[in-house]
């Protein structure tokens, strides 16, 4: 099976629906690559999530917990 790459823009103009939805494929991804983790503990910090609702810092926060600690 050949494996693909998804690059998306985290932060910046995109919709908090899609910056969501690229980084529950992100965890997916991790929890099949463990290595990446680094990189997807790099893509909460405030830079990246400043645009985004409490809510959604919640989800985002529980989602990691749930799946990659």
């Amino acid at each position: 099976m050949e494996s693909s790459m998804v690059v998306v823009e985290l932060h910046g103009k995109k919709q908090p629906s899609v910056r969501l939805n690229a980084f529950r494929l992100m965890v997916m991804i991790v929890k099949k690559y463990p290595d990446l983790l680094n990189e997807i503990t790099f893509l909460t910090e405030s830079q990246y999530t400043d645009t985004l609702s409490a809510g959604v810092k919640k989800y985002i926060s529980k989602m990691i917990d749930r799946n990659l600690r």
